[in-house]
C-alpha cells in the first residue's frame, strides 16, 4: 500500500511544483477567509501599489470633520497658546460636574453690584452666624436688631439685597447657595479672561462652551484633520458621504494589505501566484497542502520502510 502511495506522489509531484512553501496547516481555519478576501480585494484594487496604501489609523473620521468644521465656524481661528489651555483645563477640573451646575442654573440668585471677595466674605460671616444658632428674620430678630455686632449690623443689607429665587436671603441654606454662587462667578471670571464667554449666561452653557473651546484646541493639531478639512468643499452637497466613502475605500485597502502581510508571513512564495490568477480557488492551495503534508510525512520515513 505505501508503494501505492509513493507512486501517486511521484505522479502528483508536478501538479503541485507550483507550491513551493513549508506551510501546510490544512486546519487552518482562518486561512480559507483571508484566502477569499485576498481575492475579492484583489479584483477590486488591481495592481495596487501597497506602497502607497495611506494608514487609515491617521485618517479622522467623518464626524471628526464634521465637528471640526462645526467647531471652526462657531469659535474661528483660536488664537490661544499652549499654556491658555493647560490653564482653562485646570480652572475647569476645579469647577463643579455637570449636574450640579444644571441645578445650580435652575436657581436664581440676584446681589448688589458689590466686589465678589467683599460679598463672599459677607455671606461668610453671616452664615457663620447663623450656625452658631442666631437667626436674621422673625420678630425678635427685628426687636434686637440695635444690640447686633458690629460685623454682623453693616452686612444686614445683605439679608434684603441678595435673593434666592426671589426670597430674602436668610437661611442657611440660601447663604450655602450664594456662597456656592459667588465662588462660580469668580471661577467663571478667570476663564473668561482666557476667553470671553460672556454671551452665555448659563454655568452649565458656559462649561460646555470652554469645554468645546479645549476641543477645538487639540482638534487643530492634528495635521491630518486639519489636511482633510482644507481639502473638502464644504459648499458641496453630500460632502460627508463623499468623505466616508473614501475612508471606505482606503479602509479596504488597508485590509487587503494586511490580509497580504499575514499571508506573507504563511505562504510567501504562494502570495504572488495568487495576486496574478495562478491560484484562483482555495481548493488548490488545499490540495497542495494536503501533497505537502503527504510528501513530508513519507520523507521523515526510514528508508527501508519506504523501499518496502
Amino acid at each position: 500500500m505505501l508503494v501505492d502511495v509513493l507512486e501517486q506522489l511521484k505522479t502528483d509531484e508536478q501538479q503541485f511544483e507550483w507550491y513551493q512553501d513549508k506551510y501546510n496547516d490544512y486546519d487552518d481555519r482562518n486561512l480559507e477567509n483571508q484566502f477569499n478576501k485576498l481575492i475579492e480585494f484583489n479584483q477590486i484594487y488591481t495592481s495596487l501599489d501597497f506602497d502607497t496604501v495611506l494608514d487609515i489609523k491617521k485618517l479622522p473620521i467623518p464626524d471628526q470633520v464634521k465637528q471640526y468644521y462645526q467647531l471652526i465656524k462657531k469659535y474661528g481661528d483660536l488664537s490661544l497658546e499652549d499654556h491658555d489651555i493647560q490653564e482653562l483645563e485646570c480652572l475647569i477640573n476645579e469647577l463643579p460636574v455637570l449636574e450640579v451646575l444644571k441645578e445650580l442654573d435652575n436657581i436664581t440668585i440676584t446681589h448688589p453690584n458689590t466686589n465678589l471677595n467683599i460679598l463672599k466674605n459677607h455671606a461668610e460671616t453671616l452664615l457663620r452666624y447663623l450656625n452658631d444658632g442666631n437667626r436674621l428674620e422673625g420678630i425678635g430678630f427685628s426687636a434686637g436688631k440695635l444690640f447686633l455686632p458690629k460685623e454682623i449690623k453693616e452686612k444686614l443689607y445683605f439679608v434684603e439685597g441678595v435673593k434666592v429665587n426671589d426670597s430674602d436671603c436668610d437661611t442657611i441654606e440660601e447663604f450655602e447657595q450664594v456662597i456656592k454662587d459667588v465662588k462660580l462667578k469668580k471661577n467663571f471670571d478667570k476663564l473668561k479672561r482666557i476667553y470671553n464667554a460672556d454671551f452665555e449666561n448659563e454655568y452649565e452653557k458656559k462649561l460646555l462652551l470652554y469645554q468645546e473651546i479645549i476641543l477645538l484646541y487639540k482638534l487643530k493639531s492634528d495635521k491630518y484633520l486639519v489636511d482633510v478639512h482644507a481639502k473638502i468643499d464644504f459648499t458641496r452637497q453630500g460632502r460627508y458621504q463623499n468623505y466616508q466613502n473614501t475612508c471606505d475605500k482606503i479602509e479596504q485597502k488597508n485590509q487587503f494589505k494586511e490580509i497580504r502581510q499575514q499571508l506573507s508571513e504563511k505562504i510567501p512564495s504562494t502570495i504572488e501566484k495568487i495576486l496574478s490568477g495562478s491560484v484562483t480557488t482555495f481548493t488548490d492551495l488545499q490540495d497542495a497542502f494536503y501533497f505537502k503534508h503527504a510528501q513530508n510525512y513519507v520523507q521523515r520515513l526510514p528508508k527501508r520502510e519506504r523501499n518496502k
